[in-house]
C-alpha cells in the first residue's frame, strides 16, 4: 500500500513491485481490484498535487485507444481463471522490466536533441502515421495492461519520455490520465466480479 502511494506521488516505478506483492499475496483476480482502489485514493494526492500540469490535448487523443486496451483487458478477465491472471500478470510485469531495463542501458543511437517548449511540438520529427501508430500501440498496451495488471504506468511513462515531456507535464498529464481511467475501471471491474463488498 505504501509503495502505491509512493508510485502516484514521486517514485512511478513502485507501482510494479506493488503489483507483484498484491498478486502474490491475495487470488490474482481479487488483487487487482483491491489495488485499483488503493490506486484511486494515490490518484487524489496526484492530483493535489500536480492537476495544473495536464496536457489534456495527449490524453484526448489517447482515450480511443486505451479504451480500447482496456475493452480487451475486460474480455480476458471475463474469460480468464485465476491461475491465467497470475500467469499474464506475471508476463506483464517480466515484460515491462525487460523493456525499462533494456531502455535503460541501451546505448543512444542518435543525438539527443534540444526539449520542445511544450509536448505538442515533442516528435515532430516523426511522421504523422508514425506518430499516430505509437499512439495506439501504446494506448492498447496501456488499456490493457492496467485492466488485467494494474500496470499500464510504465508503459504510458515510456510514452510520455519518448515524447519529451517536461517533469511536471509528464506528471500532471499522468496524474489525470490515470485518475479518469482508474475510474472508468471501477463499474468495469464490480461487473466481472473483480471489486466486491467483501
Amino acid at each position: 500500500a505504501a509503495f502505491s502511494g509512493l508510485s502516484k506521488t514521486a517514485l512511478p516505478g513502485m507501482t510494479t513491485l506493488s503489483v507483484a506483492i498484491f498478486a502474490a499475496v491475495l487470488p490474482a483476480k481479487a488483487s487487482t481490484g483491491a489495488l485499483l482502489l488503493l490506486l484511486i485514493v494515490g490518484d487524489v494526492f496526484a492530483l493535489l498535487s500536480y492537476r495544473r500540469h495536464a496536457h489534456w490535448p495527449t490524453i484526448l487523443r489517447l482515450f480511443p485507444a486505451v479504451a480500447a486496451g482496456l475493452v480487451l483487458g475486460a474480455l480476458f478477465l471475463a474469460f480468464a481463471d485465476d491461475s491465467w491472471v497470475r500467469r499474464t500478470i506475471g508476463i506483464i510485469l517480466l515484460a515491462l522490466i525487460g523493456i525499462t531495463l533494456w531502455r535503460r542501458h541501451a546505448p543512444r543511437l542518435r543525438a539527443p536533441r534540444r526539449r520542445p517548449p511544450d509536448p505538442e511540438a515533442s516528435d515532430r520529427s516523426a511522421s504523422p502515421g508514425a506518430q499516430v501508430v505509437a499512439r495506439i500501440g501504446y494506448g492498447t498496451l496501456a488499456g490493457f495492461t492496467t485492466m488485467v495488471a494494474n500496470a499500464g504506468g510504465p508503459v504510458m511513462a515510456m510514452y510520455f519520455l519518448a515524447a519529451r515531456f517536461p517533469v511536471k507535464a509528464f506528471l500532471g498529464t499522468a496524474a489525470w490520465f490515470f485518475a479518469v481511467v482508474n475510474l472508468v475501471k471501477v463499474p468495469i471491474s464490480v461487473g466481472l466480479g473483480i471489486i466486491t463488498p467483501s
